[in-house]
């Protein structure tokens, strides 16, 4: 029989492993409206970028740690286009055959009117993505 002390040890143990993969995230601003709206909070997993497809919410580190030294300064866009893919026409302008290179990724907001995505910012470095999106939290 497992006593009380080995269980809840165990416990702590699963929290603590949730706390370093698991990340809540609130959205501000109306850049992902429709389907999220200032001040939905957003439980979001911390995983390697190298499986980001197209349709993924994902949560992005603007600015590297070298550059900025106090909190992330996180945004959360839809990932759009992925290495080898053709870049949307929304950024492609006249230059028809673009590519997104290697290790990068092209996002937009779901609000395209009020959006700061890659259409201002150029192909997101897929380094920055720091979690993706699981589902809203109901609050």
């Amino acid at each position: 029989m497992i006593g009380v002390p080995l269980l809840a040890s165990f416990g702590v143990i699963i929290v603590l492993l949730l706390r370093r993969k698991l990340l809540i995230v609130a959205v501000t601003g109306p850049s992902m409206e429709p389907n999220y709206i200032e001040g939905d909070r957003l439980l979001a997993w911390r995983r390697s970028p190298r499986h980001l497809h197209p349709g993924q919410v994902v949560v992005i580190d603007t600015a590297p740690p070298s550059e900025n030294p106090g909190p992330p300064m996180n945004i959360i866009k839809r990932v759009v286009a992925v290495p080898g893919q053709l870049v949307p026409g929304v950024m492609r302008g006249n230059d028809q055959g673009t590519l997104v290179p290697p290790n990068h990724v092209v996002v937009l907001g779901d609000n395209r009117r009020q959006s700061v995505d890659s259409r201002h910012l150029g192909f997101i470095s897929a380094d920055r993505v720091v979690a993706t999106v699981i589902r809203k939290m109901n609050v």
